[in-house]
């Protein structure tokens, strides 16, 4: 019986496309895609997310590769991103139902610690019962290690939970370790499918 549902954060319960992202810092269309390259394509990016860089550290690194009139929108993109990322109202919906059913919520993300910070902040964030991130764990999906953690940290059974991402070899992870899973893809589907893996699983909502 599922009693957990773990969620991914970006194109899951937040919005992910940096080129929307950007478009609050600079509406110039050419430096969009120059920042997009350069800033999120970036090793320190991946870096962030692992937590093995601070972001000075990367703000100082990413600035050098950019023209002197974009490097304080660099820094602020840095710094405020993830005040953009818009939280999905319908997966915020579902877990709001969930929560209200009894069940436990948890988040489990390759995600920066500002991204963390704010979703904490968030009126979804207080549906949470625990987070397991990866630049607080410095390790990242798809490896076994982040889920165990996940485990192990709030004494889960693996078969009594029910894993959300937009990444199939995310979920095949999951699936490897004992959770039931689905792979979300609200852009084509909504949350139809989803929807009816929730049946599927006896999961009410």
């Amino acid at each position: 019986m599922i009693k957990n549902l773990v969620f991914d954060f970006g194109e899951v319960v937040l919005t992910w496309d940096p080129k929307i992202i950007l478009k609050n810092f600079t509406k110039n269309e050419s430096d969009i895609e120059l920042l997009n390259n350069i800033i999120y394509k970036s090793k320190q990016w991946e870096m962030l997310d692992n937590g093995t860089i601070s972001r000075e550290e990367a703000t100082k690194i990413l600035q050098e590769k950019l023209p002197e009139r974009l490097r304080d929108t660099c820094r602020e993109v840095i710094y405020h991103f993830q005040e953009y990322q818009i939280s999905n109202e319908d997966i915020c919906e579902i877990i709001v139902k969930l929560k209200e059913n009894g069940y436990k919520v948890y988040a489990l993300s390759n995600t920066h610690i500002s991204v963390y910070e704010d979703m904490k902040k968030r009126k979804i964030g207080k549906y949470f019962d625990g987070y397991v991130i990866s630049a607080v764990e410095h390790k990242m999906k798809p490896e076994e290690e982040i889920y165990k953690i996940l485990f192990e940290k709030y004494k889960l059974n693996p078969e009594e939970c029910f894993f959300i991402d937009d990444r199939k070899e995310n979920i095949i992870t999951g699936e490897k370790l004992g959770m039931k899973g689905h792979v979300l893809n609200r852009e084509k589907y909504g949350t139809k499918k989803l929807l009816d893996d929730f049946k599927k699983y006896d999961i009410k909502i």
